[in-house]
């Protein structure tokens, strides 16, 4: 299983557009049990890549 970081990046290479729901939707099967799969923490990691 990949990092959830890399996870969440990667999933905006299959896609055009997203927000957070999106991501925390499409990512829930595989880490469903990760406590850092919510929207702060999304967005947090979304945020850390753009800088």
């Amino acid at each position: 299983m990949k990092p959830l970081n890399y996870a969440i990046l990667k999933y905006f290479t299959k896609v055009s557009e997203a927000c957070a729901d999106d991501v925390i939707k499409a990512l829930k099967g595989q880490y469903g049990n990760f406590k850092a799969l919510n929207k702060k923490a999304v967005i947090n990691a979304l945020l850390t890549a753009e800088a």
